[in-house]
């Protein structure tokens, strides 16, 4: 009998801990420049939640991000998002960042955008503001690697962008 009520003990506390909210409002990002193919690739990976809440402010209809019936225009609706909230300005210039792709697991969602047509990279400007409109206390971390220069970046609602001089 004991038994039986501890697993019925943990399996409700099991159940009530992954239906809960978390309390962490972060992005996690990577910029990388490959000479070659003179592009910046821009990694996002945020958790899903809190993207389908900010989509949905904006007036998208709930998306199901990742699930078999996602919505047909979450792509779209995922990529203007995204270029209204994330920047890129390389030696002065801004550089559209153009979406290639997402990959959502149970928890989180990742985007992968692009800028092409950068021969060379002396100055960098760095903007992202996704989901500080949704969340005060959201962080967004942001690793930057352009050859052997690499930083990191904590920006959030009060700062929100950077320069780097490379």
């Amino acid at each position: 009998m004991r038994l039986r009520l501890s697993l019925l003990l943990v399996a409700a506390a099991c159940l009530l801990t992954a239906s809960a909210p978390h309390e962490v409002y972060v992005s996690v990002s990577r910029v990388t420049y490959d000479a070659d193919a003179q592009t910046v690739q821009w990694r996002i990976r945020m958790f899903t939640d809190d993207l389908e809440l900010a989509l949905q402010q904006r007036g998208a209809e709930k998306l199901r991000l990742g699930l078999s019936n996602e919505a047909a225009d979450a792509d779209r609706h995922l990529a203007a998002y995204l270029a209204d909230r994330l920047a890129l300005r390389v030696n002065g210039t801004a550089h559209p960042l153009s979406f290639s792709k997402k990959t959502v697991d149970e928890e989180a969602t990742e985007c992968y955008l692009r800028a092409e047509g950068i021969a060379a990279i002396d100055s960098l400007f760095l903007e992202n503001r996704v989901l500080t409109e949704v969340f005060d206390e959201q962080a967004n971390l942001v690793r930057v690697r352009i050859g052997s220069f690499q930083t990191y970046l904590n920006l959030d609602k009060s700062i929100a962008s950077e320069q780097l001089a490379l």
